[in-house]
């Protein structure tokens, strides 16, 4: 999913390379996707701050090239891509946890059948 964010991405800002950085713990910045840089090279992992799910950086070598245009759709399509980071790991915890109970909130690791039908019913 998040090579597929740096595609569509690069369609509406062009870059030369550009990575994605997700939060794990509390304070640790992993990379999970990059396009573009030299094998071997890294990018730099910024300090995680705040109430971050994760960043997304696009390098340029042509200095002042980045518009406000070009700022205000990438963090459009970052509001969306955090939303889908948090829905997957929320998916997974639960995957793990049993299948979630909606109405009472309560997790059940029986089969899904039983957890629709439960849900109708009630």
């Amino acid at each position: 999913m998040l090579a597929t964010l740096l595609g569509h991405l690069a369609e509406l800002v062009p870059d030369d390379s550009a990575n994605v950085m997700l939060l794990e713990g509390e304070a640790r910045l992993s990379l999970r996707a990059r396009r573009g840089y030299e094998r071997g090279a890294d990018p730099a992992r910024p300090p995680a701050i705040g109430s971050v799910v994760g960043l997304f950086s696009l390098d340029k070598a042509e200095a002042g090239f980045f518009t406000e245009e070009h700022r205000g759709l990438a963090e459009s399509l970052a509001r969306h891509a955090a939303c889908s980071v948090q829905n997957a790991r929320l998916y997974a915890r639960e995957r793990a946890a049993g299948f979630y109970d909606p109405i009472t909130g309560e997790g059940d690791s029986g089969d899904p059948a039983r957890l629709l039908h439960r849900t109708l019913v009630l």
